[in-house]
């Protein structure tokens, strides 16, 4: 049901509904106006939650901090990776099953907080002879083929929409950067340059270069750059990677300026924690309590609802072929096995 939604924010949901069945592009003049918004938002954002890096009391930390802070529930949403009907579903979404109140209702109620997991872009295997018939062309000299448009239209409605949502509730909606939030396919500050099936970092690069030019570029590299790493809360932490090491709370918030917490935050793969580093994590971050602590990621893809590494520590969340998210209701903990909701 959507019958409790304030008319102020009824366009919200109309505008992200339209993303999330778009079929053409979005124009450059509508793009750049929704980039520069946000990116607006996110260099405002040194507040209570998000405190400034060490060396600038003016530039956001890589830490968004919910410590302490009570009377709301959360929603981790995994991977995108261009499911542009994904979030229109997940607001939709009927959470309450006495009243049928949805998660938009919620979300405007401000009692609900949504976390994204980041990787907005690059469609995955369902999208595999795509990517590969967009390759042909693009080898051919083509980086704008149809196949890449129709990438593309899918990603970067996906992008619009978390845009549209930061901008709107900017206290309570954070994505977190994903190791795929690399628009220029770099190999500096903790990111590094994306093949999966084909050379998609590059086609990406190449199509957004061509299409929508440098100026569009910069200010998605700008969006990416100011995007937090982790999430903190009483009971658990959110990043979209497995914690590579044990990064205290200081190193979180300077991430902006540690490449490597970015690194390790982003892209560790299954295996490559060799000491178990999310327990140290829960002693220094979140809250001492009767609570059992989780780690919520994303990034390596599960079989089913969730995947638990570090003796149950980390819980990770991304299924590619289903469209689930976490819903952890205030001061109860997460629990993977009853939390855990299809859309």
């Amino acid at each position: 049901m959507l019958n409790k939604i304030p008319p102020e924010k009824t366009e919200i949901l109309d505008k992200i509904k339209k993303f999330s069945c778009a079929k053409r592009l979005v124009s450059k003049k509508d793009f750049l106006s929704l980039i520069s918004g946000c990116v607006e938002v996110l260099e405002n954002e040194v507040t209570d939650y998000r405190k400034p890096v060490s060396i600038s009391d003016e530039v956001p930390g890589g830490l968004i901090d919910f410590t302490g802070k009570k009377g709301f529930d959360v929603i981790v949403v995994p991977d995108l990776h261009a499911r542009k009907e994904l979030i229109y579903k997940l607001l939709s979404y009927g959470i309450d099953e006495k009243t049928g109140e949805s998660v938009f209702e919620r979300l405007c109620s401000g009692k609900l907080l949504i976390i994204f997991l980041g990787d907005i872009l690059h469609s995955e295997s369902d999208k595999k002879e795509r990517w590969l018939k967009a390759y042909d062309e693009y080898s051919a000299g083509n980086a704008l083929s149809e196949q890449m448009t129709e990438e593309m239209t899918d990603g970067l409605a996906t992008l619009c929409q978390v845009m549209i949502l930061k901008k709107a509730f900017p206290e309570i909606v954070h994505c977190l950067k994903g190791n795929h939030e690399n628009i220029k396919n770099e190999n500096s500050g903790g990111n590094f340059a994306f093949r999966k099936f084909v050379d998609e970092g590059s086609m990406v690069y190449d199509f957004m270069s061509e299409k929508y030019g440098d100026k569009i570029v910069n200010a998605i590299y700008k969006f990416e750059l100011l995007l937090p790493v982790m999430a903190s809360f009483d009971d658990f932490l959110i990043s979209h990677a497995e914690p590579l090491k044990s990064y205290s709370k200081e190193e979180v918030i300077d991430s902006v300026i540690k490449s490597e917490v970015v690194y390790g935050l982003t892209w560790t793969r299954n295996g490559d924690v060799k000491t178990e580093t999310a327990g140290a994590m829960f002693d220094s971050i979140c809250k001492k309590n009767k609570i059992e602590k989780k780690y919520i990621t994303g990034h390596r893809p599960v079989k089913g609802k969730f995947n638990l590494r570090q003796n149950g520590d980390v819980v990770q969340i991304h299924n590619p072929h289903v469209m689930q998210f976490a819903y952890i209701k205030n001061g109860d903990g997460f629990n993977p096995e009853n939390d855990i909701y299809e859309l």
